[in-house]
């Protein structure tokens, strides 16, 4: 028997053992965290913010043999108002059962603090945490303004199969239907002016590569579910949000098997381009878990159970652990899918086995820049065994997203996978979710180095390659694709694309302020971040901002929009390791706004960090230009040898905007 644990901030370290209910072979797996101290938190102080304890997760035990749900009870007296965290009109009754989510409305006599009131409501062998607003987009923002060089150059790396070469291919191809659940800030009914794009971005990557010959018709059926619905207002069910609760992402993974439940599909995709700090949020423990974290996990494998596929993006990094390993939910492709025995006991309406060796809860994705080489901000330990194309993704107008829009992060690379699976799944109905993903990585082109986790033994990283993909699955006896026309051309890609856009990029026209090499300091400071990684900081000549730049709030990612506004809509590194070049552009919604800064941040090889620094900029007021653009700026940068393995620039501007774009590299 288990005691409530009723301390917010102890939650997030040290959460309740509970481990009743009839899911316990779970709690033998261990996904073999190194100690708390180990991670080195950045900054613990912070946890406060993301989690607030007038939200709380309750986790209540089953009756004997689960003859009855538990329920829900709301407490106007002490202020605390309950639903039922995955509330269904028809889904027996089942392990989701146990999970309710109090929220705090203040009454007369109750404060913020009475969360000690509400655990005297339960029997001490429940469970009580606070639900953490920790589950944010894992994708950054450059604006559109070259798109069409760059969607050659990513479709180029997602292996993206074009329309009329699949159609030619295989013209009497009688695909099974999918359904492919978006699980982010898109609700449904979709709307037309979502308050975050982020939804509709992962969405329309997902529609170009698993609809090659258009949406109108595909057997593939793109949705969304809402997952992050909230805003610093508040709870937005009507736009969706920028972030969520971990309660809010376990609903939306629900709603997505309850549609499907409903639905005349054969197969269910959940796109989970989404995640939260596992140190620090709960869910790097199985035996040490928090109500919410583990509502997220149970709507998981409840969805397995029933024969789904769940791709997660492995993360980015973000600051706030020193150690980055994978965010979760990605990270728990270290825990192996449930038996039969354990999805029968935890109510599951059916169950699909998979006889594939390698058959984990969840499959990550991590995330490429080029064909051989890692997205910038991958995390330090966080490379699944499969990869995708990540960097400057572009997403073509959609509902809710009326313009280009382009977008780097893994939340790409699992779109990516998503609409790879869906298509390959389409063509091979048979196939169960483990061999779908087993498919994509025996296609997959070899990438360098071996995966950080997931599997046990580190594989080879293989970059998923779609065209491939379905060309194997066509290849095979009871296929759905039907009498062979001309064979699909899998190598019709080329690099060349990004030539193509560096030089647009140099003939914008634009005010340009050239800044020359010998500006800068000559010999660097030597600083150290939140993590004691030490960092070369070269100075504008005469500034006196030194280290304090070096590195922004590892907090603000996850109290602010997600993803944030971009400042820069073209930043390209390019030209040599001893002389390079950086090409900016500043968006035009900064127009009339001091420009006070720019850093360019460079991230080397050996894991270092170069801050070349820029401070009181001699240009007045940014000049808005008829274009979309409104300045261009070059600046030349010398790495003095570095190995770059990739670079983002930070702007401030006099209103107190602070942005952070990743820039290509050339």
């Amino acid at each position: 028997m288990t005691s409530l644990l009723r301390s917010p901030t102890s939650l997030l370290l040290l959460s309740s053992l509970c481990v009743a209910c009839a899911d316990a072979p779970l709690e033998d797996a261990s996904l073999d965290d190194a100690p708390l101290d180990e991670h080195r938190i950045s900054d613990v102080a912070g946890t406060a913010i993301v989690c607030d304890p007038t939200h709380q997760v309750v986790r209540l035990s089953m009756p004997p043999e689960a003859d009855g749900a538990p329920s829900c009870e709301d407490f106007p007296g002490i202020g605390w108002e309950a639903e039922p965290l995955f509330a269904s009109a028809t889904a027996p009754v089942s392990v989701l059962d146990q999970y309710c989510r109090y929220t705090f409305v203040p009454a007369a006599g109750a404060t913020k603090t009475d969360v000690d009131l509400l655990a005297a409501n339960f029997p001490t062998d429940a469970e009580l945490g606070a639900d953490c607003q920790a589950v944010t987009p894992q994708g950054e923002v450059i604006a559109d303004t070259i798109g069409e060089d760059l969607d050659l150059f990513f479709g180029y790396l997602a292996g993206r199969v074009d329309g009329t070469g699949l159609q030619d291919a295989y013209p009497l191809a009688a695909r099974s239907s999918v359904q492919t659940t978006v699980v982010d800030t898109f609700p449904r009914p979709e709307p037309g002016n979502p308050i975050s794009s982020h939804g509709p971005v992962v969405m329309s990557i997902i529609e170009a590569i698993a609809c090659p010959q258009g949406t109108e018709g595909c057997d593939i059926e793109v949705g969304a579910a809402l997952g992050l619905p909230r805003t610093e207002n508040g709870i937005n069910t009507n736009r969706g949000g920028v972030v969520g609760l971990q309660s809010d992402l376990a609903q939306g993974i629900f709603t997505a098997l309850e549609r499907h439940r409903a639905s005349s599909s054969e197969h269910l995709v959940i796109n989970l381009s989404v995640g939260w700090e596992s140190v620090l949020f709960g869910g790097s423990s199985l035996t040490d878990m928090p109500p919410a974290t583990r509502a997220v996990l149970d709507a998981i494998r409840m969805a397995r159970c029933e024969g789904s596929l769940i791709i997660a993006s492995a993360g980015n990094s973000t600051g706030l652990t020193c150690n980055e390993v994978p965010l979760a939910p990605g990270r728990w492709e270290e825990i192996p899918a449930p038996t039969a025995d354990e999805c029968a006991s935890m109510g599951a309406t059916a169950f699909v086995p998979d006889s594939v060796d390698y058959r984990p809860l969840v499959h990550a994705v991590g995330g490429l820049f080029g064909p051989n080489s890692e997205m910038g901000s991958s995390r330090e330990f966080g490379m699944p065994r499969l990869a995708a194309a990540a960097s400057h993704a572009v997403a073509h107008p959609r509902k809710g997203l009326p313009e280009v829009a382009i977008r780097t992060g893994t939340s790409m690379s699992a779109a990516v996978a998503s609409a790879a699976a869906s298509l390959v799944w389409s063509y091979r109905p048979s196939l169960t979710p483990a061999k779908v993903m087993h498919v994509l990585y025996e296609t997959g082109a070899l990438s360098p180095g071996t995966s950080d986790f997931g599997g046990g033994t580190p594989v080879d990283v293989r970059r998923i390659d779609t065209c491939s993909a379905v060309e194997f699955v066509c290849a095979l006896p009871g296929s759905t694709c039907g009498a062979v026309g001309t064979a699909l051309d899998c190598n019709s890609g080329t690099t060349a694309s990004l030539s193509g856009m560096v030089a647009a990029i140099e003939d914008l026209p634009a005010s340009t302020l050239k800044i020359r090499e010998a500006d800068f300091a000559t010999t660097p400071q030597t600083c150290f971040g939140a993590c004691g990684r030490e960092i070369e900081f070269h100075s504008y000549f005469g500034e006196t901002r030194s280290c304090e730049a070096t590195e922004r709030d590892p907090w603000a990612r996850l109290t602010s929009p997600q993803p944030p506004k971009s400042g820069c809509n073209d930043c390209v590194l390019t030209g040599t390791n001893t002389e390079s070049t950086a090409l900016l552009t500043v968006d035009s919604e900064f127009a009339g706004d001091a420009l006070l800064s720019v850093d360019i941040v460079v991230l080397d090889g050996a894991e270092m960090k170069h801050v070349y620094s820029l401070k009181d900029i001699d240009t007045g007021l940014v000049p808005e230009l008829e274009d979309t653009r409104v300045a261009s700026y070059e600046l030349p940068v010398d790495l003095d040898g570095i190995e770059v393995r990739g670079a983002t620039v930070l702007m401030t501007f006099a209103s107190g905007a602070e942005t952070e774009d990743p820039m290509l590299l050339k």
